[in-house]
């Protein structure tokens, strides 16, 4: 292959593995918006179905969405059947673009109905309001995540990836992995005649399918790689422990108390909008809020606390770490208020707890070791899964919520 024609296949390789041209600053990426006439969704879903009416809230979503590295369309659908039809039948799009597809549940679905009272009872594992923040944070855990049956294969790299973070292996189907290569690659010697130059028209070719092989081998050693925090295992607390009054009292319906502690524990490390309600519920949720705030301000949310810190919890210094922050920028003295009020009533408690030993000197202090082990590796690898993930969709580009 002479250096020409590997640039050719290279280049082609790259554009499809998710380099894309840099966008006019503020351009939407949201390039449409529809549901179904007539749909009466549920409250988590009012939100992106008022959207995909048309005028101002629209125009909110598009700008929300806007540093997506790929232009998104997304089709509401009102059952899990329509949603499974559309799996079935959607094309892959071409590069730089994905489609999404969004069940939203209808008012009169039976599981609306619990999904509604899970928001007042059990708000940490609730299904969050679908604001482009929300769509954007799914968008990440649907990365690793395969929700629904998939007869074409049109989320084999999800599934391949949910078998990665939990088994520490998986692998996509080669045959599709090799057809969508296909498909992105015959552009790759456009200007040669393969007819005429057919050895250097199929070295173009297989520069470009190398590189997409070559992208996502990578992006698998970067899921790989970040296992701890897909994993939050290390948080557990003994079933032996009793929690005094104070803590039990902040259990939510049917919560066990090592999830209590976990919350708490990731929470402070990632002080997003859930993060600052003690809600975010493991260290892969604190990633996909991550990814979420690069999406909507291109900023990093997390703050570092040391085991000192946790032992010595200031609510005014958390406060202040967080005001620190880029994500902080625009915070107003009703969410500073809050948030107070929250570290006060649950945080505070819950370190008590941790930090001093029970009768019998058991010493809970190496959940404060871990918590702050596990948020520096999320400090460390925050970067590079937000730019795996994306690679995720620059491949395979249909998703489903």
């Amino acid at each position: 292959m002479n250096g020409r024609d590997l640039t050719l296949g290279i280049a082609a390789g790259l554009a499809v593995a998710g380099v894309v041209a840099k966008r006019r600053r503020g351009s939407p990426a949201l390039t449409s918006l529809t549901a179904p006439q007539g749909l009466s969704p549920a409250q988590p879903w009012k939100g992106v179905v008022g959207a995909a009416r048309g005028g101002p809230a629209l125009e909110g979503w598009k700008q929300a969405l806007g540093r997506l590295p790929f232009d998104l369309s997304i089709q509401v659908v009102g059952s899990l059947k329509a949603s499974e039809t559309w799996l079935a039948s959607v094309r892959r799009p071409g590069p730089g673009k994905v489609r999404m597809c969004i069940y939203a549940r209808d008012t009169m679905d039976r599981s609306a109905t619990s999904i509604q009272s899970d928001r007042k009872t059990t708000p940490s594992d609730a299904f969050a309001l679908f604001s482009p923040f929300t769509v954007a944070h799914r968008l990440f855990d649907v990365s690793y995540t395969a929700l629904t049956q998939d007869p074409n294969h049109a989320l084999a790299l999800s599934q391949a990836l949910g078998e990665v973070v939990m088994e520490g292996s998986g692998e996509a189907d080669v045959d599709v992995l090799q057809g969508w290569a296909h498909d992105d690659c015959e552009d790759a010697g456009a200007d040669l005649d393969p007819e005429e130059d057919e050895d250097a028209w199929d070295e173009a070719m297989d520069g470009c399918a190398e590189a997409i092989f070559t992208r996502w081998g990578e992006i698998q050693k970067t899921y790989r790689d970040a296992e701890d925090l897909f994993r939050s295992d290390p948080l557990y607390l003994d079933d032996n422990v009793d929690l005094p009054d104070d803590v039990a009292a902040l259990l939510e319906r049917q919560e066990e108390r090592s999830h209590l502690i976990s919350r708490v524990l990731v929470s402070l490390f990632c002080p997003t909008a859930a993060g600052r309600l003690l809600r975010l519920t493991d260290y892969s949720q604190a990633m996909a809020d991550c990814y979420a705030t690069h999406v909507v301000s291109g900023r990093n949310p997390l703050v570092r606390l040391t085991v000192r810190d946790l032992e010595r919890f200031s609510v005014d210094a958390q406060v202040k770490r967080w005001l620190a922050t880029a994500s902080a920028k625009k915070a107003t003295e009703g969410q500073i208020a809050k948030y107070r009020r929250e570290l006060e009533r649950v945080a505070v408690p819950v370190l008590r707890f941790l930090c001093e030993p029970d009768a019998n000197d058991d010493d809970r202090s190496g959940l404060l070791r871990e918590a702050v082990r596990l948020a520096e590796a999320l400090h460390a690898q925050r970067a590079g899964l937000i730019e795996a993930a994306n690679g995720v969709f620059a491949i395979q580009r249909v998703v489903v919520l």
